[in-house]
C-alpha cells in the first residue's frame, strides 16, 4: 500500500484498541466498589499502548501492507475481525519477547489479509496461543519437519530443548526439575491437541499444531 494511502487504515487499526479502552474507563464511574482499581488497571493498559500495544499495531499494519488494502479495510469493518484484532492487542500487552508480538501480529494479520480465513478459526488459534508459554511454542515447533534437522535453529533454542532430557541416577535436583517441567509441557501440548501419539507411541505434531505454527508464521504450508 502506498504510504499516502495508509493513514485511514492505520487510524482504523489504532483506533480499535484505543476505543475499547476509553469506553471501558468511562464505564467505571458506574461501578463504585471495584471501579477505581479497575480504572487503574485500564490506565495501566493505556500506558502499555506506548510500548507493546503500539509495537503490535505497527506489526499488524506492516504485515497488512502486503495484502489487498480493500480486503483489510472491509474486514476491519466486521465486528468479528475487530474482536480478533482487539483480542490480539490484549495478549500483546503481556508479551515479554519480540517473537510473541510477531506471532500475534502474524496470526491477526493473516485473518485480515486472506478472504479464505474466517475470524472464528483465528480466534480459536489465538486462544490456543494464549495457553502456551514461549518455551512451549519452541517445543511444539521442534516437532515440525522444518526444524527437526535445522542445526542453527536447534542450537539457538538449545537451552529450552535440552531442558528435561532423560536424567540418570544421581542427577542434580535442577535436572530433575527440568525433566518434570519438560514432561508437563509435552502433556500440556497433548491435552490441547497440538501434539499426538503416532501408531508406534511416539509424539508427533498434529494437524492442529501445524496449523497454529503456519498461522503464527513459524512454518510454511509445505511443512504441514
Amino acid at each position: 500500500m502506498a504510504k499516502d494511502q495508509d493513514e485511514d487504515l492505520k487510524d482504523m487499526i489504532g483506533g480499535a484498541t484505543a476505543g475499547v479502552v476509553s469506553t471501558a474507563i468511562a464505564s467505571m464511574a458506574g461501578v463504585p466498589l471495584v471501579g477505581p482499581p479497575l480504572e487503574k488497571l485500564l490506565n495501566w493498559f493505556r500506558r502499555r499502548q506506548g510500548s507493546k500495544i503500539v509495537d503490535y499495531i505497527k506489526l499488524v499494519d506492516y504485515k497488512a501492507e502486503k495484502a489487498n488494502r480493500d480486503t483489510v479495510k472491509a474486514r476491519l469493518g466486521d465486528p468479528e475481525f475487530v474482536s480478533l484484532y482487539e483480542a490480539g492487542a490484549m495478549q500483546a500487552a503481556h508479551a515479554v519477547c519480540e517473537e510473541r508480538l510477531d506471532y500475534l501480529a502474524e496470526l491477526v494479520s493473516s485473518g485480515l489479509n486472506d478472504e479464505q480465513i474466517d475470524a472464528s478459526t483465528q480466534k480459536m488459534l489465538l486462544a490456543l496461543l494464549a495457553e502456551l508459554t514461549d518455551a512451549q511454542v519452541i517445543i511444539l515447533a521442534r516437532h515440525s519437519r522444518k526444524f527437526r534437522q535445522d542445526q542453527e535453529w536447534l542450537e539457538k533454542h538449545a537451552r529450552v530443548l535440552r531442558r528435561g532430557e532423560d536424567v540418570e541416577l544421581g542427577a542434580t535436583q535442577a535436572s530433575l526439575d527440568d525433566n518434570t517441567l519438560r514432561k508437563h509441557s509435552r502433556a500440556h501440548l497433548e491435552r490441547l491437541g497440538l501434539l499426538e501419539l503416532d501408531k508406534r507411541g511416539h509424539l508427533r505434531i498434529s494437524s492442529l499444531g501445524s496449523l497454529l505454527l503456519v498461522r503464527i508464521g513459524l512454518i510454511e504450508d509445505e511443512y504441514r
